[in-house]
């Protein structure tokens, strides 16, 4: 009898595995493409996310063809898709949050030397993004179960509460921004709140009022908050949309955007047509902050109209009450987007991936059935396709990269502790990292200590052109030509430095050390170089400008000394 009890237990057993799990399990490759955010290279710099980018052209292409069978063969287990994706969300948004507040009460390591709080990210902007994200998901799903409370309620309410706590502690502007207005967009598909403004009258006036008065105010004080921030970006979006404008239809292809990017604002400061406080918040960034123009500038009107088509469209097939979440959360992202750079950090680029498939689906195969089996078709065979294309294409454009990073860390500790010689020969053998402006740049500075200075300024001439416009790549060939008694080509590229970066003390302190070579002496270049060492105002006041002026001062002092006797 127990044998018969036992067996019959194992059967239900069975059955409720095949009739309940199993439809989840077949999901899980098209969720596992957020997993990307537990992969992490330990030794590399915290903003290299090669191995990142691997994982996520392996899983896209799982994912897709995942979803492939399903469209062909399992149309029942695709209406369980965009539960499970929203909540797969909900409880990595909570899991993030967590490890969060962990850091932030000093229990846990940050993954950044600057930053107390930055989750499993490398900064705290994209996290912050992340769980703005995640938020409207967890408010929808609070919202649907509120009348039930049963485990999916308290467990949406647990995560949402984390997120609020956590979220102003990652001082985003931007984050703070998209999550709030996709939950007030999110209030609005539930409550209908834009029925406010509709009635004519004293109040529907008095609420327009009060709203533009809180949206005034909030958006003075974003802004003041961090205003050098927030100027620096501007003039980031003045200089790249000029630079779109020259071309608009054109597509930039081998350059990175930050290459492209320090040639424009290098000729943008020659024409001398700037203001003070513009020379003053100057840098060279990796990114626009603003994925619109970045899109525009890098990949022409085209490139910038199809990231527009997906937003909208994804948005507009979130009809049904478990998807509003799912808009939401996609407007988020898009306004996250107009100041940081989403879609350059994997686990974001994951997270919207998975959003839009969640739209799609829901809207072409309601409840597990097409819509109408050729469109619904057609249109999940080419979010199929674009996956695949996708996925590969991100693959084999790490693949190389990752096999060397091994590689680079062991040539990255010779170079870090001054065995200049020894970290060439390493760094030579790799073949993979022509991309890596770091290595670039690590390359050429040991070059440089190891006295090839001819190799190691046909390095940086090339990393400027297609990697990096960081204006210590012109210092450091100006110091190559300087070792190589090319003294009007030194000054030129120290010129061109002051010129990209106005605001930068470093390069006059290079003009000082070439202005007193006694085969290059020029007393009143000196003199000039010397005085913007000694009284411009540096952004922030180091070890490394006090040293600076320290030589600079001694350099006059012996200079005075010499010409005195």
């Amino acid at each position: 009898m127990e044998n018969a009890g036992m067996k019959k237990f194992l059967w239900e057993l069975s059955k409720l595995f095949f009739r309940w799990l199993w439809g989840y399990v077949v999901l899980v490759p098209v969720v596992m493409v957020v997993g990307v955010m537990f992969v992490s290279s330990p030794g590399v710099p915290p903003d290299c996310l090669t191995e990142q980018w691997m994982w996520l052209g392996e899983m896209g292409v799982v994912a897709g063809l995942t979803i492939m069978v399903l469209v062909v063969g399992g149309n029942e287990m695709l209406k369980r898709l965009p539960g499970f994706a929203v909540w797969t969300l909900i409880v990595l948004g909570g899991v993030e949050a967590v490890l969060g507040l962990l850091q932030v009460f000093g229990l846990r390591e940050s993954n950044h030397a600057l930053f107390t709080l930055t989750g499993s990210f490398y900064n705290p902007g994209p996290y912050s993004g992340y769980l703005a994200l995640v938020l409207p998901l967890a408010v929808n799903e609070l919202i649907r179960y509120s009348l039930s409370k049963g485990i999916p309620f308290y467990t949406a309410l647990t995560v949402t509460l984390l997120i609020v706590c956590v979220l102003p502690a990652g001082m985003s502007r931007a984050a703070w921004l998209a999550a709030g207005v996709s939950v007030v967009f999110l209030l609005d598909r539930w409550l209908g709140l834009h029925r406010l403004f509709v009635p004519k009258g004293w109040r529907a006036q008095l609420v327009a009022a009060v709203c533009l008065v809180v949206i005034a105010a909030s958006a003075a004080g974003m802004y003041l908050m961090k205003k050098d921030s927030a100027d620096g970006r501007l003039l980031v979006w003045k200089i790249s949309l000029s630079e779109a404008m020259k071309q608009p239809f054109d597509r930039i292809e081998s350059r990175t955007f930050s290459a492209v990017y320090g040639e424009a604002q290098e000729e943008y400061f020659s024409r001398n047509g700037y203001t003070a406080e513009e020379e003053r918040v100057a840098e060279v960034p990796d990114f626009a902050f603003n994925e619109y123009i970045q899109a525009f500038m890098m990949t022409g009107i085209f490139g910038l109209g199809a990231l527009l088509l997906v937003l909208v469209l994804s948005m507009l097939l979130c009809r049904r009450e478990k998807t509003f979440g799912v808009s939401g959360a996609i407007l988020s992202v898009g306004i996250f987007a107009f100041f940081s750079y989403p879609f350059h950090i994997p686990v974001i680029v994951a997270a919207f991936v998975l959003l839009v498939i969640v739209a799609f689906t829901d809207y072409f195969y309601k409840d597990g059935e097409p819509r109408n089996a050729v469109v619904s078709g057609a249109v999940m065979s080419l979010v199929v396709l674009v996956m695949l294309v996708s996925g590969v294409h991100c693959f084999f454009k790490n693949e190389r990269e990752a096999c060397f990073i091994p590689e680079w860390l062991q040539a990255r500790m010779l170079y870090n502790t001054g065995a200049y010689g020894l970290a060439v020969e390493s760094y030579q053998r790799l073949y993979g990292m022509d991309n890596n402006a770091d290595y670039r740049f690590e390359l050429a500075r040991s070059l440089y200590k190891t006295g090839c200075y001819q190799q190691a300024k046909d390095v940086l001439e090339k990393t400027l052109w297609d990697v990096s416009g960081d204006p210590m790549i012109l210092n450091l060939m100006g110091k190559s030509e300087h070792a190589m008694r090319d003294y009007e080509q030194a000054e030129a590229y120290y010129l061109r430095s002051i010129t990209r970066v106005p605001g930068r003390i470093y390069p006059y302190y290079l003009l000082v050390k070439l202005y007193s070579d006694p085969e290059y002496y020029r007393p009143d270049k000196l003199k000039q170089a010397a005085d913007v060492v000694l009284n411009k105002e540096p952004k922030v006041m180091s070890t490394a400008v006090r040293q600076m002026r320290e030589e600079v001062s001694g350099i006059l002092r012996k200079k005075i000394y010499e010409k005195s006797r």
